[in-house]
């Protein structure tokens, strides 16, 4: 068979792509494709190609094609780092350097393997046709289902009214949304923290403070978009695709819609990596990253974790994390009220504190490593984790009174909302049905930090008021000066096992009221 020069490439090239498609393929739930996959991939393939050249260089035409056979075979195993992983556990050996001796002994013999076929010409073809089979499996199975799950229309049913442009100035809107703040009788019964302080401070700057404000959903992903499309998204049954769940938490919500029909500039800040500025977004708050160590993406994570780097790179020193650098209430002020323009304004925060990883050391200093502890690992409630959570939760208290006092002092009329997405999940696991919870844990994660400061004349008083879902029925009809229905309250716990939505049995209307 004769030494080609397309042959070497193209069998790179699909292997280059692989294990990016087969990652895009098994998170189809929760991604888009989007160009820095692609960009990742060109990442792998570049060095492939240049081991072609330096190959074609020293030895010709057949050491080019013997080359991209092995490093068919290298990048491959690359990836297989969790497969190393579950030898360890059937071995009863769970442990890094365990697992990373295994993943070196299957490297090298997948090498040496590869070097001895690639004498034969029939394995130069074999390894482009293996290539291209191994691709077109993910590529096809993501493209169906693209192709065949219904698309969402979060704000279709959620829209309360027709919005027209209100006649008086329209006040300027914060909504710190704090991920992971629990409401103040589950944080007095979760980790024996008393809020009463923050609380306080709050009231006499007029706020009013739902004492059982509660969410819709216990995941950040449906619970914001609950409250940004204004209703109910993720109905009792299967849930395939996240992604126009993530979408909206991004921006692209039916508020979001509202504000800029009503003449508002959107200002959008956020310091966790999963959420980036999109087109809906007319003024994008970055977060510092001078001087900070590890911070990356949960991408990134996820992608280094079916490789050894996930645990060579920390041995090594380098880190990554999910937050993308520092982001306080009062940065997000700050950066507004120096980057806005004349016009309304509609400035959403989201930010990761006090979930973990734990950003704040004992007085409110800033930690310099963001990778520990994991993002899903809140640690115990009565130990070093519920102490973190609650150092957390003073320290970002502290910058809300701050960035609340610099609000009032540019526009003493502007709206003001703080309010979790869900309450602390101290030995809580998600990957299980609705019957596995107890009442307790219930209680704990649907129960969030809620508190409006709203002209006297939209304040309501209804039970009702408090639901997150109704956050911005409430707003937008004060801005338009209508009373827009609010929703009856619905708790609905998700699956994550097996992707199913199940409805809470009336649970909301006893703990609120309504």
């Amino acid at each position: 068979m004769n030494a080609t020069r397309w042959r070497p490439v193209f069998t790179v090239a699909l292997f280059s792509a692989l294990p990016f498609a087969v990652f895009l393929n098994a998170n189809r739930a929760d991604l888009d494709f989007d160009a820095i996959l692609g960009l990742y991939a060109l990442v792998l393939f570049v060095p492939g190609v240049v081991v072609l050249i330096v190959a074609d260089r020293r030895r010709g035409p057949v050491a080019r094609e013997r080359a991209a056979v092995v490093f068919a075979a290298a990048a491959f195993v690359l990836f297989q780092f969790q497969f190393a992983r579950s030898l360890a556990d059937v071995f009863g050996l769970d442990s890094d350097p365990v697992a990373v001796a295994i993943w070196v002994a299957l490297f090298a013999a997948a090498v040496v393997l590869a070097i001895r076929i690639s004498r034969h010409s029939l394995a130069w073809n074999y390894a482009a046709v293996a290539g291209a089979l191994l691709l077109a499996l993910p590529v096809v199975q993501y493209a169906h289902f693209r192709a065949t799950t219904p698309a969402f229309d979060l704000g279709a049913s959620a829209t309360p009214t027709q919005l027209s442009r209100p006649g008086a100035q329209a006040p300027d809107v914060y909504f710190f949304l704090l991920d992971g703040y629990g409401r103040a009788d589950q944080l007095e019964q979760t980790i024996g923290f008393d809020n009463a302080a923050f609380l306080g401070a709050l009231a006499r700057r007029g706020f009013q403070v739902h004492e059982k404000a509660a969410a819709a959903y216990p995941v950040t992903f449906l619970s914001l978009a609950a409250t940004l499309s204004m209703g109910y998204p993720a109905a009792p049954g299967e849930l395939e695709d996240h992604t126009p769940f993530f979408d909206a938490v991004g921006g692209d919500n039916e508020v979001v819609d509202a504000f800029h029909r009503l003449g508002y500039e959107f200002a959008f800040a956020s310091d966790y990596s999963s959420f980036d500025c999109g087109e809906q977004v007319d003024l994008c708050i970055e977060p510092r990253t001078a001087g900070i160590e590890g911070v990356g993406g949960e991408r990134e994570v996820a992608i280094l974790g079916a490789t050894p780097l996930a645990t060579l790179l920390p041995a090594l020193g380098l880190h990554l994390s999910p937050l993308r650098g520092y982001l306080s209430p009062q940065d997000v002020v700050r950066e507004v009220a120096r980057e806005r323009s004349g016009e309304p304004l509609f400035a959403y925060a989201h930010l990761l504190t006090p979930h973990p990883p734990y950003r704040y050391l004992e007085g409110c200093g800033l930690r310099e490593d963001l990778t520990e502890p994991e993002i899903d690992y809140w640690g115990e409630a009565a130990g070093e984790g519920g102490e973190q959570y609650r150092q957390a939760i003073e320290c970002v208290n502290r910058s809300l009174l701050r960035a609340i006092d610099g609000i009032e002092a540019e526009d003493p009329n502007a709206i003001i909302v703080i309010q979790g997405d869900h309450g602390p999940k101290f030995g809580i696991d998600f990957h299980r049905p609705l019957s596995d919870w107890s009442q307790r844990q219930l209680d704990t994660r649907f129960a969030i930090m809620n508190a409006q400061r709203l002209p006297a004349r939209c304040a309501r008083e209804s039970p009702r008021a408090g639901l997150a879902v109704n956050t911005f029925r409430i707003i937008l009809g004060c801005i338009v000066g209508k009373r827009l229905p609010l929703l009856r309250p619905r708790e609905l716990m998700i699956d994550l096992e097996q992707g199913e939505v199940e409805q809470v049995n009336q649970r909301a209307d006893r703990s609120t009221g309504a």
